[in-house]
């Protein structure tokens, strides 16, 4: 991770119900950070302000909608995050409730 004024800390841990074969890639503001595997956790450095977060599966996609949110980040804070199949998507859940699935 590199040093960024201010950073949140950003957790995306992928759940194996995915299976072994099924990748979570995953963007910040439409740029690839991370492709993500099975047993894998991603943990990065966002700086503060209004970013998007979008994940889609990969290679074969049993949910080909890509996923995505809208995320107000603060500085010193940390955004913990499951990658998993919800309702035809595979999506971002919080600790503290579930994210609301929104295609592109």
């Amino acid at each position: 991770m590199r040093p960024v004024k201010g950073a949140a800390r950003l957790v995306v841990r992928r759940i194996p119900d995915l299976g072994n074969f099924v990748y979570v890639d995953l963007y910040v503001d439409g740029v690839p950070v991370a492709t993500i595997g099975y047993g894998r956790t991603y943990e990065g450095l966002l700086s503060p302000g209004r970013h998007v977060l979008s994940v889609v599966p990969t290679p074969n996609p049993k949910w080909p909608n890509p996923w995505e949110m809208t995320l107000d980040v603060r500085s010193g804070q940390t955004y913990s995050f499951t990658a998993e199949g919800d309702s035809g998507y595979l999506i971002l859940r919080a600790p503290g409730g579930p994210e609301r699935p929104r295609s592109r």
